[in-house]
């Protein structure tokens, strides 16, 4: 499979680390250097910077390559990515599916992927839908399956998990109309509907989930309200940025009675670093806990295995095998 150039901007660094992965994973040798790096994005030279054209660059070899002028700007940039991906080595450790080498300005693929790694490239391929159009609909619901063993990881044993959202692979208690959904939460929290949410307020088909993807709590022992409440939201495009606050309090306190206010936690696949590993502008979270693929890893550290027959897995089974 080809991946053509990414739309992000060269600031976002993370996405050209995993367009880099993604080379490296369809390549038939299972590697990607530097200049070959080069070689691919070629044809943006001018896009993304003040980098000086190379005519032919697909027939220019790897050592002619070095030799052509192809501006500092440009060589900047591809050092950073592979930077950013000699901290994803240090950082995934033993569950990172690749190496990074040559100084670092080689990216190998592991001879043997294991179960771990898989959930890698599960990830990796959640957060890059638009080459993968015929396995979006088995990502995005996978994700939030996986985020749910997150929560489930995260929190106490006693605590209740739930998928909220319109997820084609939930079988929890929460399906049908958003109303009735929405009518079952409050009751589990000890809250009720606001008087002026009714059947009116939804359009009758609505199936949906306002917003909310995951809902969990920590049963207290009675039924008064301000229970420990925890709210999520899943999200596995860009626009995790503008969705991120339709499962906060300030979202939710005009749906149902909120007498305790619910932690909003947000779940993206990506890997949301810096190459130093601190947050990728940081200014885009909003109040929230954010799990992003590095914390999700972390917390399903010891349940891949009980994960494998979700189709994300299937998908990247297909994907490997067919390059």
């Amino acid at each position: 499979m080809t991946y053509s150039l990414p739309k992000h901007t060269a600031f976002d660094q993370h996405h050209w680390a995993d367009w880099v992965e993604l080379l490296c994973l369809a390549d038939p040798d299972g590697e990607m250097s530097a200049s070959r790096v080069i070689q691919q994005a070629g044809q943006r030279n001018k896009d993304l910077g003040e980098a000086q054209e190379v005519d032919d660059l697909d027939d220019v070899s790897d050592a002619e390559l070095d030799k052509a002028e192809l501006g500092d700007k440009w060589r900047e940039r591809v050092d950073e990515w592979f930077g950013h991906l000699h901290f994803r080595a240090k950082h995934f450790g033993d569950s990172y599916p690749f190496e990074v080498k040559g100084g670092p300005s080689l990216l190998k693929k592991r001879a043997e992927l294991t179960e771990r790694h898989k959930l890698y490239v599960a990830l990796l391929m959640a957060s890059n839908l638009g080459y993968f159009n015929a396995y979006q609909s088995d990502l995005t619901a996978s994700f939030e399956l996986l985020c749910l063993e997150v929560f489930r990881s995260w929190l106490p044993e006693r605590a209740q998990v739930h998928l909220f959202g319109s997820n084609k692979l939930n079988e929890g208690i929460f399906s049908g109309h958003l109303l009735a959904k929405i009518g079952k939460l409050a009751e589990h929290l000890n809250e009720h509907i606001h008087p002026d949410i009714s059947e009116d307020s939804f359009a009758p088909e609505d199936a949906g989930d306002n917003g909310l993807d995951l809902a969990a709590w920590i049963p207290v022992g009675d039924s008064s309200p301000g229970t420990v409440i925890f709210f999520g939201q899943c999200a596995c495009t860009t626009e995790w940025v503008r969705k991120q606050d339709s499962s906060a309090y300030e979202a939710w306190s005009s749906v149902i009675t909120l007498a305790s206010r619910p932690l909003n936690v947000v779940f993206i696949p990506f890997c949301l670093r810096s190459a130093s590993g601190s947050w990728h502008s940081p200014q885009d979270q909003h109040r929230h806990v954010l799990m992003d693929r590095s914390r999700v890893m972390h917390f399903l550290e010891d349940k891949v295995k009980d994960l494998l027959g979700l189709p994300a897995f299937k998908a990247v089974d297909e994907c490997l095998a067919n390059g």
